[in-house]
């Protein structure tokens, strides 16, 4: 049998701790998936179409386009994440230091309850 964290349906066991090199799996590409599913959802599709039905110009759409790629050096160190075996909460405090970073998870842990998973289809039983 290999590590408890390769069996499926055990609780990881490092937390947010350091994950030795022998013990890990991913790659930051293998990220990519969870990552935008949070953000192609129903309502953001829905919301999108009918702003296009209600004659979203160009101008408006690139400035939009250009305003979300402002948080391109935001992110970008993040990768660096699952190549240290370090979550990206943690990776986020170089960005906004130790303050910073406890505003920022605050602020989307709420927008994820109170936006996100209401939003999200019920899991089956």
């Amino acid at each position: 049998m290999g590590p408890v964290s390769d069996q499926a349906g055990r609780l990881e066991a490092h937390g947010i701790g350091h994950i030795p090199e022998r013990e890990r799996r991913g790659r930051a590409r293998g990220l990519f998936a969870v990552r935008a599913a949070a953000n192609v959802d129903c309502l953001s599709l829905a919301v999108g179409g009918a702003l296009i039905l209600m004659g979203l110009s160009l101008w408006p759409a690139a400035v939009t386009v250009v305003g979300n790629l402002l948080w391109a050096p935001v992110g970008l160190p993040a990768v660096s994440g699952p190549a240290s075996g370090t979550p990206s909460e943690v990776i986020t405090r170089t960005m906004f230091g130790i303050r910073g970073n406890r505003a920022n998870i605050t602020v989307a842990g709420w927008a994820i309850s109170t936006r996100w998973l209401p939003d999200s289809p019920p899991s089956p039983a």
